[in-house]
């Protein structure tokens, strides 16, 4: 081998030599930046200071880089201020700042913020150069990194820089699980302070409950003992009055009785000036009486010994009996009495004595303060909710009374004004009694008045005084807390001439319509208000030729028919059904008594009354319609509101996809769960209504889904218009019963099905 070969073997070797070198010192530098890294971490779960943290770092960036001042900035959280945090060595603190605030007014150190990367900068004053590395997370800025190099050093290139980003970089992740934990701890310490604080507060609210239920209980003896003291006493005084009255009444019947017979004998030996001193005598023992016996009334009725005696009676011939009585009284002050008589039933069942002593009271007052005017009394049949009502109205043309003491005529030995008392007489008790003794048959009396134009007293009492006594509570019916309110209401029989049904009705053929062929009101609005929760439309009639009347006009999927009700003759009834083409496919489910009707051709369902409801609804379904099978989305930020609407949409047999606002909303969409249909709240967090669908127009793959707006905004004209054109319905929260909004829902399905949405 000559000398020349063996040369260039040698320097191979030393390269591969020099190159094996430089792996391992690369290695083992690898190795160091691992443990380095790992005692970053370590710090971070020691403790809570960041200091620490920084220190463990600058002990790795200058074993990595010979740098001869490292600092580090950290964002303050009040500020956002960058502050000095540490810096090596402490004699540098103030030089090294100065260069870093000057880089700071040249925007480089702004510029080495938005890189994710170490930043050499030469500064062109000195000849060094600073390192800056930003120190941030993936979701925030943490500090700064800041060191400088001198010249001469170990050069600062690639080789250096990367393993000191991750470095840096670890060193970041250590200080945000470092202000993590801080913050987590701080939170359990004030949890805890919290919870103790808690404990003690309702430690002492039980001390005070106790306390509290203690004196409770203690009031709560004194009360029941002073109720059964004062119920005692009311006892006794109206035994007292009651024993009294009776007392008073058997000397005062003498009185009178003499007067009389005196008047008689004063007449005979015509002695007039005695006979008008008698006659005064006679008014005055009459008036005492009089008022015995309502005071006698108000006893029992406060005492609850008054018992009411239902029966049927004649109603009309009990209207004339007391207008028979009061007219001479009438005539007497020159007032014209006038009767009107609407649609009244041929009997009436209730205490006919104690409505007649409440008409008497109310007609006897109008003569009392009318004075050649006119008095009227008008009876009314209405039909409130099924229940059939008589509404008697005494008006007049006397001297009226001030609206604001319209509350206190029914107060005891209350009057309008006490100078009425010396003019015309009275007691007080009249309109009290005539009150108690409505409430008492289940009705009430409400009044009106204007000064100097009159007063109406309106008296309403069932017309059947049965149909109610299950809901009398405390001897006074529970119907006069709200029958009242229909007052205003116009009559429901009407003559023939002012027939208030449409000879046609504007139908949707969408939807489920039902007849109800009843002459029980009761019935029918039962009935109604149970099918309408179904989604249906219903239409009554109360005979069965407007049956069959009513049945050609809407075509009713389903006939509910009575067999009790006018017209009904059996299986030649049904054929008028069967044998009609427009109603040949309804359905008929008779209404029958128990066990008293065998089975006719035609008929698909029988029910016998009383009516099991969840029977009857379970045998209407079968009938029914489905709802088409389309999905609705309900975006609603209100829970509650959402569930609420979602149950209702589950029961008309809907599916349902609920979303809490806009933007999750939107992900359904983009995650193909795209809705038939959307219910949509116009107030909602993030992405209010409008801007929802704004948005939803704008993709062509759902711009034609119907929208229909639940919410309980007031809209302005302006949103109104805005609404136009992309929204089908509009409904106000709260204005719309679950039928109304099932039916809503069905008729806007099955338009969209038929591309008409």
């Amino acid at each position: 081998m000559s000398k020349e070969n063996s040369k260039k073997t040698k320097n191979k070797d030393q390269i591969r030599i020099e190159f094996l070198e430089r792996q391992a010192r690369l290695n083992l530098f690898g190795l160091d930046i691992l443990a380095s890294l790992g005692e970053l971490q370590h710090s971070a779960h020691l403790g809570r200071d960041p200091h620490r943290i920084l220190n463990v770092a600058l002990n790795h960036v200058k074993r990595l880089v010979d740098f001869q001042v490292v600092a580090f900035y950290l964002v303050d959280e009040d500020s956002s201020d960058f502050v000095m945090a540490e810096v090596t060595p402490l004699a540098e603190k103030e030089l090294i700042k100065a260069e870093v605030d000057r880089e700071i007014e040249n925007g480089s150190f702004a510029w080495a913020l938005n890189r994710n990367r170490a930043v050499v900068i030469k500064d062109p004053s000195h000849d060094h150069s600073l390192v800056f590395h930003v120190l941030a997370t993936k979701t925030r800025v943490r500090g700064m990194f800041v060191g400088r190099v001198l010249p001469g050093g170990k050069p600062v290139n690639e080789t250096i820089l990367y393993p000191l980003s991750v470095i840096l970089q670890n060193t970041s992740n250590a200080l945000e699980s470092g202000a993590l934990y801080k913050m987590i701890w701080e939170q359990n310490q004030n949890l805890e302070e919290t919870v103790r604080i808690r404990t003690q507060d309702l430690e002492k609210q039980t001390l005070e409950l106790k306390e509290e239920i203690a004196f409770r209980k203690i009031a709560e003896e004194s009360l029941v003992l002073a109720k059964e003291e004062a119920e005692a006493g009311a006892r006794a005084k109206s035994e007292f009055l009651a024993n009294m009255s009776h007392e008073i009444r058997t000397p005062l019947n003498a009185i009178l009785g003499y007067g009389e017979i005196l008047q008689f004998e004063a007449r005979k030996l015509q002695r007039p000036d005695f006979v008008e001193d008698l006659k005064a005598i006679e008014f005055a023992g009459r008036h005492l009486l009089s008022l015995i016996n309502e005071i006698l009334v108000l006893s029992k009725i406060q005492a609850g010994k008054m018992e009411i005696h239902p029966e049927y009676f004649d109603l009309s011939q009990l209207i004339e009996e007391v207008v028979s009585t009061v007219r001479p009284l009438a005539q007497r002050k020159k007032n014209k009495l006038e009767v009107i008589k609407q649609e009244l039933p041929e009997s009436m069942n209730s205490d006919s004595s104690r409505i007649r002593q409440i008409l008497l009271n109310l007609l006897g007052n109008s003569c009392k303060f009318t004075d050649e005017g006119e008095i009227t009394l008008t009876v009314t049949r209405k039909i409130v909710d099924g229940v059939r009502w008589i509404y008697f109205t005494i008006g007049d043309t006397g001297i009226g009374i001030e609206p604001e003491k319209i509350p206190e005529l029914f107060e005891e030995f209350a009057q309008a004004d006490s100078s009425t008392t010396r003019k015309h007489g009275g007691t007080g008790l009249g309109l009290t009694i005539s009150k108690r003794l409505s409430q008492l048959l289940g009705g009430d009396i409400q009044a009106t008045s204007e000064m100097g134009k009159g007063a109406s007293f309106t008296v309403f009492l069932p017309e059947n005084f049965s149909q109610i006594k299950s809901f009398e509570v405390e001897g006074v019916s529970q119907w006069s807390k709200w029958a009242g309110r229909f007052l205003d209401d116009e009559p429901i029989y009407k003559s023939e001439e002012n027939e208030t049904r449409p000879l046609t009705l504007n139908l949707d053929p969408l939807l489920d319509y039902v007849l109800v062929i009843d002459n029980d009101e009761v019935v029918c609005n039962l009935i109604k208000r149970f099918l309408e929760k179904e989604g249906c439309k219903v239409e009554f009639a109360h005979n069965l030729k407007e049956g069959l009347r009513l049945a050609e006009e809407i075509r009713p999927l389903v006939i509910i028919l009575d067999i009790m009700v006018e017209g009904f003759g059996g299986g030649e009834a049904l054929a008028q059904f069967h044998n009609n083409p427009s109603i040949v496919n309804s359905s008929i489910i008779l209404l029958t008594e128990a066990d008293t009707t065998s089975e006719m051709e035609g008929v698909t369902e029988y029910l016998s009354k009383p009516l099991d409801w969840d029977q009857f609804v379970t045998v209407f379904k079968k009938y029914q319609s489905k709802p088409t099978d389309f999905s609705i989305m309900i975006v609603e930020d209100d829970a509650i509101n959402r569930e609420a609407l979602t149950r209702i949409l589950n029961k008309g047999g809907w599916k349902v996809i609920e979303a809490s606002d806009g933007p999750s909303a939107f992900e359904l969409l983009n995650a193909n769960k795209v809705p038939d249909m959307i219910f949509l709240d116009l107030i909602l967090p993030s992405m209010n209504g409008f801007e929802f669908i704004v948005r939803l127009r704008q993709n062509q793959s759902w711009k034609n889904i119907p929208i229909v707006v639940n919410s309980a905004k007031e809209l302005t004209l302006e949103e109104k218009g805005r609404l136009q054109g992309d929204v089908v319905k509009v409904f106000k929260k709260g204005d719309v019963t679950c039928g109304e909004l099932l039916s809503e829902v069905r008729l806007i399905a099955s338009h969209a099905k038929n591309g008409n949405s």
